[in-house]
């Protein structure tokens, strides 16, 4: 199976829009996802291609979060953790879980697309 589907777990609508339309237009299938509690208890699905995770959203559970993503073995989808820039605890926190590559909020908005293509071509 061919990975094509984005999973951002985030509550700021308009970051998800952004990252919506950005996934949208490299067809990509997008799923939003609001809280921790969406998301299935163990390894993630083969089609889940890129996983987004804003650092601040609000009850945010490292601990569940860090076992999700260091024990997928099903997929090995690209990983984004931000935050905003000056969120320096948070990006710390997200550096800490040792997964995926930690952004700033504004690296992910300038970047989505060129993030995008280049997992749509794979």
């Amino acid at each position: 199976m061919n990975p094509n589907t984005v999973w951002h777990i985030a509550s700021d609508l308009m970051m998800v829009s952004n990252v919506k339309t950005a996934a949208t237009q490299n067809q990509l299938n997008f799923v939003a996802i609001p809280n921790l509690a969406k998301l299935p208890a163990e390894n993630l699905p083969l089609e889940v291609a890129v996983v987004l995770i804003d650092l601040q959203l609000p009850g945010l559970d490292f601990e569940r979060l860090k076992s999700l993503l260091a024990t997928n073995t099903h997929s090995q989808p690209l990983i984004c953790l931000y935050a905003q820039h000056v969120d320096e605890d948070a990006l710390a926190r997200g550096a800490a879980l040792g997964v995926g590559q930690v952004m700033t909020r504004g690296q992910v908005h300038r970047d989505a697309q060129r993030i995008f293509s280049s997992v749509s071509k794979i």
